[in-house]
């Protein structure tokens, strides 16, 4: 089993971040350097510290740390913070989703423009990784709110780099691929969707929601369905039907949200009566089993993919934001 600082200094460099980048008044460059190579020790303040600076929960540390291909991961420390997503992580991100999300485009995006200005001077003055990524997201969401679904795509590019050039995937970059999956390029978001799901037999030992694997499914066909890649949305739905036939992931819930994407799917590509009853069964199943939320949720995507129509570029927004 390797040290502890060798694993992290794997991770840390997997991720493209340099000793200068995550050192802080916290923890200096000599003193993460020494941890790395083996010459001391961190005391558990310091060493979860870093773990957020290299955007890494301790579940997954330990997972790479110990016999990951023989080990099923398990929270180091219990219950706490920090042993589930590091939600301070995408914090920032989550900032401007709430704002896109109160926005009224293409007028009502003031807000979101100040925003826009207000970061783009921290940027400026803290040109990190994690502040470029945040950048990114921000641009590309003034390109939607404003329909310029074109340009999202270019504004993404230091996200799809990133999560392009980093290795060892955990939660943070599923919760940043989340995100983005509006923005980016229906080929990039493809790509990436995939190599996500390459590793879906231990994120659900990893991640504290057991169902990201789920949400990024539909998150990504809603996404492929707005940019008009029917031919990629199916090959998701497909991932999907896998998910949703595990028998050790059964969950009736995802199974009746499957069904509704099929008949979205259906809908979409000319099979309208047959998608329309496929998705008001599954409407009807959510009713019976008084899963009110999820039912709320689909039955506004439902009226939207009743109205869909692609040559209408508001519209296609909505669909984009659906996931």
């Amino acid at each position: 089993m390797p040290a502890l600082g060798e694993t992290f200094r794997a991770l840390r460099k997997s991720k493209g971040l340099t000793l200068k980048e995550i050192a802080d008044e916290q923890v200096s460059v000599a003193v993460i350097s020494k941890f790395e190579n083996g010459t001391s020790m961190l005391g558990v303040d310091r060493f979860l510290h870093l773990l957020d600076q290299i955007h890494v929960t301790t579940s997954e540390f330990f997972y790479w740390q110990t016999n990951r291909y023989a080990v099923s991961p398990m929270p180091l420390f219990g219950n706490s913070d920090h042993a589930s997503p590091s939600w301070k992580l995408v914090l920032p991100m989550q900032k401007i989703l709430e704002l896109v999300n109160k926005a009224d485009p293409p007028k009502g995006v003031q807000e979101v423009e100040n925003y826009q200005k207000e970061f783009t001077k921290v940027f400026s003055d803290q040109p990190t990784q994690m502040n470029s990524l945040v950048m990114a997201i921000i641009n590309s969401s003034v390109d939607l709110l404003h329909f310029r679904l074109n340009k999202t795509a270019s504004d993404i590019l230091p996200v799809t780099k990133y999560l392009t050039s980093v290795e060892q995937w955990g939660e943070f970059e599923i919760y940043l691929l989340i995100f983005s999956v509006s923005f980016l390029d229906a080929s990039d978001l493809f790509r990436l969707f995939k190599r996500a799901m390459y590793r879906a037999d231990w994120y659900k030992w990893l991640a504290d929601d057991q169902h990201t694997r789920f949400n990024l499914c539909f998150d990504a066909f809603s996404a492929l369905i707005g940019k008009q890649h029917y031919t990629e949305a199916a090959e998701v739905l497909k991932i999907m039907d896998n998910l949703v036939h595990d028998k050790d992931d059964s969950d009736v819930r995802f199974a009746v949200q499957n069904l509704f994407m099929h008949g979205w799917y259906d809908i979409v590509t000319g099979e309208k009566e047959k998608g329309k009853q496929q998705c008001e069964n599954a409407l009807s199943v959510y009713r019976i089993l008084n899963v009110s939320g999820d039912e709320e949720l689909l039955r506004l995507v439902y009226e939207h993919i009743l109205k869909y129509d692609p040559s209408d570029v508001k519209h296609m927004f909505i669909i984009l934001t659906m996931g």
